[in-house]
């Protein structure tokens, strides 16, 4: 089944232009890991992911979009990608057993999130102690058409995170209009 949309996110989030190695090798991914891709989108980087981390690990691909996972499913059998879950989510949070992921990567999803607090608020049992989350999101543009546009400043974003007990290990700076931080769950 194509999903057209899902095709035209996997088009742009590989594109060479998007950096998409560089943003893989950012990650610092280990053979084994548990990682949860929030807001998977058309599964770009769950594929991505799920090659860096070794069959012997695992990519949890959520998504509030049922169409999205669909495509997914599809794509994943494709890849011949057995270590890829996928899982339905609501905007609310995510329940997911305590201490079970090593990184989660939110890649254009943290602008959709109403209540940032209350739903990292909610992911945060689910990070190991020294575990990652990666939050990549468009910066506000200086003159917007719309009242609306999404994005989040880098600000916005870090005064959350360490607000949850989260530490800014290191940002990024390459990509074109976007926040690249990274985040260590405190011990």
């Amino acid at each position: 089944m194509i999903y057209t949309k899902a095709d035209l996110m996997n088009r742009r989030a590989g594109n060479p232009r998007n950096n998409p190695d560089d943003i893989v090798t950012d990650l610092e991914i280990d053979a084994g890991m548990r990682i949860l891709d929030l807001g998977t989108g058309g599964g770009y980087f769950a594929i991505r992911l799920s090659e860096a981390t070794g069959p012997e690990g695992t990519v949890v691909a959520a998504d509030t979009d049922p169409k999205m996972l669909s495509h997914l499913q599809d794509y994943k059998n494709l890849f011949h990608r057995d270590n890829i879950e996928l899982l339905e989510v609501g905007r609310e949070g995510i329940d997911l057993p305590e201490a079970s992921l090593d990184l989660v990567f939110a890649r254009h999803v943290y602008h959709h999130i109403e209540d940032p607090v209350a739903y990292f608020q909610t992911l945060r049992p689910a990070v190991k102690p020294g575990g990652r989350v990666v939050i990549i999101d468009w910066q506000p543009k200086k003159f917007r058409l719309f009242k609306k546009e999404p994005h989040s400043t880098s600000d916005d974003i870090c005064r959350v995170m360490t607000s949850l007990g989260f530490l800014l290990e290191r940002e990024e700076h390459y990509l074109k209009k976007q926040s690249f931080l990274i985040f260590k769950k405190s011990l």
